[in-house]
């Protein structure tokens, strides 16, 4: 059987007040094959039993603490029922609290040694993941591509995966089954029975960022006024941020290749493969590839912004899209731009999509 691996590149319309999503069609000359994937893409060969203290071994694991404060969430560049970028962007004050991010995309072999704890722990994944964009799918790590980021997982494995990390680390899980958080998520196959996950917050455990913070994370530059073109918000605060037309960490506009190059990888120097993680220029908190090497899964839906203000906004309680942001390898630099989202429905696995965690601090 074939399977058809669709581009991560679903752009949002906002037509009156409604929003109206459907996939791009387009397919671009670097997209893999669309029988690429084998026919059982379940959970592969069962990891060997991983104990806590191996993890430590595993490099790419860093976090970085952010402080929280307010700034500019600037989304919009969407991509429009025509196919071409909306040129007005939406706007929205977003005060944020403080959190940490990892300062790297999950790589596979830390999704390896972790879903090896979790099969022995009662765990059920729906697709074993692969090594980067072009590796096998759920086989032991090679040493070529260990370092790569995970791909081809569904937004719900992405979930039970995070959950199972926490518990081995010994955090307290963040998804759940159930309002009441009692009984976690630990079955990725039952995700499209279940369609949402519920959310302890206030839980120490690893989750995915929502949109505010990852965009908070990709276009911080602190006091760093440094390059022409960066945006003073709130005006005199001497706090400053990379613009939603350039890629995290760039010196410049997306149109700018040199400063795309230094800081992302994708469709003009990737050569249609995924790297390791921290090859490229990290942004100004010290975060590799925001930009590129692969779109990343958010918490929330994809939906139009709101037109108030608003303190650690989540979006909306339900939907057909769990938001992605980032580009990825295989993508033209305009995908790398900080203000540009996607998303894609929470079970489909694409091997252009991989995730980086939060955490409360």
């Amino acid at each position: 059987m074939k399977y058809r691996i669709r581009p991560f590149v679903l752009m949002v319309a906002i037509a009156s007040l409604a929003l109206a999503g459907c996939w791009n069609p387009a397919r671009s000359d670097l997209d893999p094959p669309l029988d690429e994937a084998p026919g059982d893409i379940g959970n592969g060969t069962i990891p060997p039993y991983t104990a806590p203290d191996d993890l430590l071994v595993i490099p790419y694991r860093e976090f970085v603490a952010v402080d929280g404060e307010v700034f500019l969430q600037e989304g919009g560049l969407e991509w429009n029922l025509r196919g071409h970028f909306d040129a007005e962007r939406k706007k929205f004050e977003h005060d944020v609290s403080g959190f940490q991010i990892g300062a790297f995309n999950v790589t596979y072999e830390l999704w390896w040694a972790v879903r090896g704890w979790a099969h022995a722990n009662g765990y059920i994944f729906a697709n074993a993941g692969r090594e980067g964009s072009h590796g096998q799918i759920g086989l032991p790590p090679t040493e070529s591509g260990k370092h790569q980021p995970v791909t081809t997982v569904s937004w719900f494995n992405v979930a039970v995966w995070a959950n199972a990390y926490s518990e081995m680390l010994g955090r307290t899980p963040v998804y759940y089954m159930d309002e009441e958080h009692e009984n976690v998520l630990r079955d990725a196959s039952i995700g499209q029975d279940l369609k949402t996950a519920y959310t302890d917050w206030s839980a120490d455990g690893y989750r995915l960022p929502t949109e505010g913070e990852w965009e908070y994370a990709a276009r911080w530059r602190g006091n760093d006024n440094s390059v022409t073109g960066v945006v003073e918000y709130p005006d005199g605060s001497g706090r400053f941020w990379t613009p939603s037309e350039w890629a995290s960490g760039a010196g410049d506009s997306y149109l700018n290749e040199a400063a795309t190059n230094a800081v992302a990888w994708y469709a003009a120097n990737a050569g249609g493969s995924t790297h390791a993680v921290g090859g490229r220029t990290a942004n100004q908190l010290g975060i590799y590839d925001m930009g590129g090497n692969v779109w990343e899964w958010m918490w929330d839906w994809l939906a139009a912004y709101p037109d108030t203000p608003q303190n650690d906004y989540r979006g909306p309680d339900s939907g057909t899209y769990r938001a992605g942001r980032g580009g990825s390898w295989n993508r033209a630099a305009e995908d790398m731009r900080t203000g540009v989202r996607s998303g894609a429905r929470p079970s489909e696995w694409l091997i252009f999509t991989g995730f980086r965690l939060v955490t409360r601090v």
